[in-house]
């Protein structure tokens, strides 16, 4: 059996040999409690996913959980809505940690099939996750100081451009939400 046997759910054919559904697959919810964002993401293979995310990140990120579905794009595009007043920018979402406990605790989401990994489970292959030990960076400033100058200009040109946006702080915070938006999706093309 090649990795697709093992890597997707399966639906059993007309006597022949078990195959994965075309839209099977896992969701997977990662971030950094350090900075509030958060991931909600699908894969068919979640472990290399995570693996490949956390490489183009600066900062370390942390399984909270995956979840297995016979719809994955479904399940993506409905915790997507459901959370879209979080959304920061694309798959990326601002919450604050119990927000992220509510989420990982819930077990009764209808467009999953089950949880098969959550924070805190320990000996799987996801608690032993790290794409960093540390989340902070050896030399120079820490990965706050370092982000924040990066978004800087990108804020000053968003209030440039619309300066409206600069009349009162939920204005402001809106231009730096969208600014940091921006930046963390340069970094991950990068």
């Amino acid at each position: 059996m090649g990795l697709w046997a093992f890597a997707r759910p399966h639906i059993s054919g007309h006597g022949g040999p078990s195959m994965p559904t075309p839209r099977s697959g896992y969701i997977y919810f990662i971030g950094t409690e350090r900075f509030g964002w958060y991931k909600i993401g699908r894969s068919y293979i979640p472990h290399l996913r995570v693996e490949n995310i956390g490489v183009l990140l600066p900062f370390r990120v942390d399984i909270y959980a995956i979840w297995r579905s016979h719809d994955a794009l479904d399940a993506e595009w409905q915790m997507h809505q459901k959370f879209s007043a979080n959304r920061i920018n694309g798959e990326w979402f601002g919450f604050d940690w119990l927000e992220v406990k509510a989420i990982i605790e819930h077990s009764e989401y209808p467009w999953f099939t089950e949880k098969i990994f959550k924070l805190g489970d320990e000996g799987s292959i996801y608690s032993k996750f790290r794409n960093m030990e540390e989340d902070v960076l050896r030399m120079g400033k820490s990965p706050q100081a370092k982000l924040k100058a990066r978004i800087k200009p990108v804020y000053k040109e968003i209030i440039s451009q619309h300066p409206e946006l600069a009349v009162d702080e939920i204005s402001r915070m809106m231009a730096w939400k969208e600014a940091t938006g921006v930046v963390l999706a340069q970094m991950s093309l990068a």
